[in-house]
């Protein structure tokens, strides 16, 4: 499953100002400034905090860290596993079980998600 867009489902953590564009300026001066909601790709924290968002997503959906890595997860009961490398997420495990997870995901974040796949 490939997250478009992921950074910009987690929130950010830190009051960020941001001069805005031309067109804006030009129609209400320069008296305002942008106050970013979500993360942007070039900054330092973004992958941060998506990754802790996309784990406790995870965590949410009944599957426990590995002692391998916080990036591995799993549900022994479901015979279930993922990894999430930046914005993938890679199930395995019974088809019921990862159809149920895609779905849970899917629901949990605002942008898209993409099954890459059969």
């Amino acid at each position: 499953m490939d997250v478009s867009h992921a950074f910009f489902n987690a929130q950010e953590s830190e009051e960020i100002f941001v001069d805005p564009p031309p067109e804006w300026k030009s129609v209400y001066g320069d008296q305002y400034l942008g106050r970013m909601k979500v993360n942007l790709y070039r900054r330092c924290k973004a992958a941060q905090i998506w990754l802790g968002l996309a784990t406790q997503i995870l965590k949410d959906a009944s599957l426990k860290s590995w002692e391998a890595g916080p990036n591995l997860v799993a549900d022994t009961e479901k015979e279930i596993a993922s990894e999430l490398h930046m914005d993938d997420f890679n199930p395995t495990g019974p088809e019921l079980h990862v159809t149920a997870l895609v779905y849970f995901v899917r629901s949990q974040l605002k942008k898209k998600l993409k099954v890459i796949g059969g």
